[in-house]
């Protein structure tokens, strides 16, 4: 994919290399945003299937009571919209053929900047407390990093797992980040970063024969409480647990439930 534009090149099977110059076969073409890969597949017989839908987000601001306050932002291609602890500012993700990007809208100023430039997947912000700095995950296979916003060009690395990590929360107090790590089968297990502590170590906070993914801490400074989805009924099911320990598991949803906040 180049731009929105699928291309194809000739290939020698017996030098093993490509040949002459790429050509465009259709634009626009759509591609899975989590995978980087395009939506399109072609047979031995050279017919060629392919999906060209370009999804536009429309950020809508809403009161605590579900009333609609009106849009955001224009409608763009955009997701995983992250509100600063001040309201003032959001980051969100802007899918590209090769991943995608994390970009910085300010309200007042109807301005966007773009934050990051690597050509792997750049998802999942997190603000920290003090509104200064971001979690994020990135890389191949996706792991989590540390950004200030402002120094963008020096993210530091945070963890190294052969398996995908998506961080999820970042504790008021500023103490953890909470996050879910892809398992064999694609089962998710939640897990907790200490930040403050030197040469700290991630640990497990949940890890059952369930999917359980989306952590969230609540909102003391100190938190004593996690939220979550898990699939352990059949469907997925909101519920809470202790913090820093699992225990005093409470149901939520009753009819399915996912993402709490």
């Amino acid at each position: 994919v180049r731009g929105s534009a699928l291309m194809a090149q000739e290939f020698d099977a017996g030098a093993l290399r490509l040949r002459g110059e790429p050509e465009p076969v259709v634009d626009p073409v759509s591609f899975g945003f989590s995978e980087a890969q395009p939506a399109a597949s072609v047979s031995g017989t050279g017919l060629l299937a392919y999906d060209s839908t370009v999804i536009a987000t429309q950020p809508i601001w809403f009161d605590r009571t579900g009333k609609s306050l009106g849009n955001a932002a224009d409608a763009a291609p955009s997701c995983q919209v992250c509100l600063s602890p001040d309201s003032r500012r959001a980051v969100f993700v802007v899918p590209k053929a090769s991943g995608g990007d994390l970009w910085l809208r300010e309200w007042e100023r109807g301005v966007s900047t773009r934050l990051t430039f690597a050509e792997t997947i750049q998802a999942n912000p997190v603000w920290s407390p003090d509104g200064l700095s971001l979690l994020f995950t990135a890389g191949q296979p996706m792991n989590l990093y540390r950004m200030r916003i402002g120094d963008t060009a020096n993210a530091v690395r945070l963890t190294n797992s052969p398996n995908r990590q998506d961080v999820t929360d970042w504790s008021r107090d500023g103490r953890f980040a909470l996050y879910q790590e892809t398992k064999q089968k694609k089962k998710h297990e939640l897990w907790i970063l200490p930040l403050t502590e030197p040469n700290a170590k991630p640990r497990p906070y949940l890890q059952t024969p369930f999917d359980e993914l989306w952590g969230r801490f609540s909102s003391e400074p100190n938190p004593h409480w996690v939220a979550y989805q898990s699939d352990e009924t059949g469907s997925y099911e909101v519920y809470i647990q202790a913090f820093p320990e699992p225990h005093g598991k409470v149901r939520i949803s009753t009819g399915g439930g996912t993402f709490p906040q």
